[in-house]
């Protein structure tokens, strides 16, 4: 499990050596490189039954330098690194004719709703109803994070055929 590198606490007479730059340099690339994953569903629309959270299996990895996403378990992504963390969640659902509210849950350890993003669904409406969701979050080495869905009323598809709209976890580590 890699952490964030220390650097020594200067005092006056402290001696500059290779070890103290080292300390340094790491710590910059460190800073330049921490950890943080972006994966996204692409592929193919999810079916969202009502009043069920329904997962996203991911398909698409941009970026994870430290091993967060395994495509061996596409619907999570497990932190590797303790700390602090921006985490954005982002989905684009199908309107319907109904009259609904849908809702994006962010999950941790796969019971704990930990941020939620509700949206009333209007009738006769045309278009998708996008939502992003954005929170500061300390988060320790094996806490698991999945994407879902919910709609009350009205069956929908999780939209995923751009960029732009499909279902996303963005996480990049802040802090200690």
């Amino acid at each position: 499990m890699p952490n964030s590198p220390s650097v020594h606490y200067w005092s006056a007479g402290d001696d500059m050596d290779a070890v103290r730059m080292n300390e340094i340099k790491d710590a910059i690339e460190w800073l330049r490189n921490p950890p943080l994953v972006h994966v996204q569903r692409l592929l193919s629309n999810i079916s969202l039954p009502v009043n069920t959270w329904t997962t996203v299996e991911f398909d698409t990895e941009y970026v994870d330098p430290y091993e967060m996403y395994d495509s061996g378990t596409p619907d999570t992504v497990t932190v590797t690194v303790p700390g602090w963390y921006t985490v954005e969640a982002v989905m684009c659902m199908s309107n319907t004719a109904s009259d609904a509210r849908v809702s994006m849950g962010l999950w941790k350890q796969a019971s704990e709703l930990i941020l939620r993003w509700d949206q009333q669904a209007l009738q006769n409406v045309s278009g998708n109803i996008n939502m992003r969701k954005e929170s500061t979050m300390f988060l320790n080495v094996g806490d698991t994070l999945q994407l879902r869905a919910h709609t009350n009323a009205g069956a929908r598809n999780i939209v995923g055929n751009s960029a732009s709209e499909a279902p996303t976890i963005r996480m990049r580590w802040v802090s200690n």
